[in-house]
């Protein structure tokens, strides 16, 4: 009988792990990990990714891929430029999360990690979760293929809906192909594909953005956040990041406005309050509000 497996290979290439997928016949396993700075992504690293049950069952199905986000570490600008561009791409917003590729590089699943999700066999049980997706998925793709018009822009349209929604602008061509045959929008994809759009977009302009902070060239840092802020097409939880990320910090730190950065936190939640930022900026209204008092 074979020893289990106690390590796996972690490529730091998505498109090394993709050729080698091909000739294995396996899937795509990426996992986004903020380690040295994030105490889940840590925690999962160390509790799940890196256990003797957890390589036993992955190395028989993936080609593993450790994207990492170092808070500390430093990482070359080139690594730090590509991962960048991986996270956009998948549009990946929480830590530690696991993306799915098929040997095709595109994306069928995403596992996110959580305190709750702390045990090697719970995210075994998760992976296995997204073959039946997969499977689902490739059924519906398979039919479609031997359709046309609406009935083939349903089958499309079914097999895209089961894809996470961070990941279905991957799926682009396939959606645009929807919209072409569905002029009457009935299936709702040509508002869906204006959305993931915008969002790509915004997200690479809120890097951008980041990057302008990070150099401390707030006075262009403004102009961007004013401008964006000043758009009609800004998606809800976009505005939200704005003011809860710079616009707030705009105020609380550099002008000394605690007043004003409340207001600002509050239009903040209001923007999104379904979000999944939204609960923590709820428990810092209730923090800030005393201070301000």
């Amino acid at each position: 009988m074979d020893e289990p497996r106690t390590d796996l290979v972690w490529l730091e290439n998505i498109e090394q792990a993709v050729q080698k997928a091909k000739v294995e016949h396996k899937s795509v396993l990426a996992s986004f990990l903020g380690p040295d700075w994030d105490a889940t992504s840590r925690a999962v690293r160390e509790e799940v990714l890196h256990t003797p049950a957890f390589a036993e069952y992955a190395s028989k199905r993936f080609v593993c891929v450790e994207i990492r986000f170092p808070g500390f570490r430093p990482i070359s600008p080139e690594r730090c430029k590509y991962n960048t561009e991986l996270k956009n791409r998948f549009q990946v917003g929480s830590y530690p999360s696991l993306v799915l590729l098929d040997a095709n590089g595109l994306p069928y699943a995403q596992v996110v990690g959580g305190e709750e999700l702390l045990d090697a066999n719970e995210w075994i049980g998760q992976l296995k979760l997204t073959f039946r997706v997969k499977e689902k998925f490739d059924a519906l793709m398979q039919d479609a293929r031997h359709s046309s018009g609406m009935a083939r822009a349903t089958l499309l349209a079914h097999g895209v809906e089961l894809i996470p929604e961070n990941l279905q602008l991957c799926y682009e061509p396939v959606m645009q192909e929807i919209v072409k045959m569905d002029p009457d929008d009935m299936l709702g994809f040509a508002k869906k594909l204006d959305k993931l759009v915008r969002h790509r977009d915004q997200s690479e302009r809120l890097d951008t953005l980041r990057d302008l902070v990070s150099d401390q060239k707030f006075d262009e840092a403004d102009v961007m956040v004013d401008e964006m802020l000043a758009s009609t097409d800004l998606l809800p939880e976009m505005r939200q990041k704005l003011l809860a990320r710079y616009q707030m910090h705009r105020y609380a730190v550099r002008k000394k406005d605690m007043r004003k950065a409340y207001e600002i936190l509050k239009a903040a939640y209001d923007a999104a309050p379904s979000s999944e930022m939204a609960p923590k900026l709820k428990e810092q209204l209730t923090r800030m509000k005393l201070y301000v008092e």
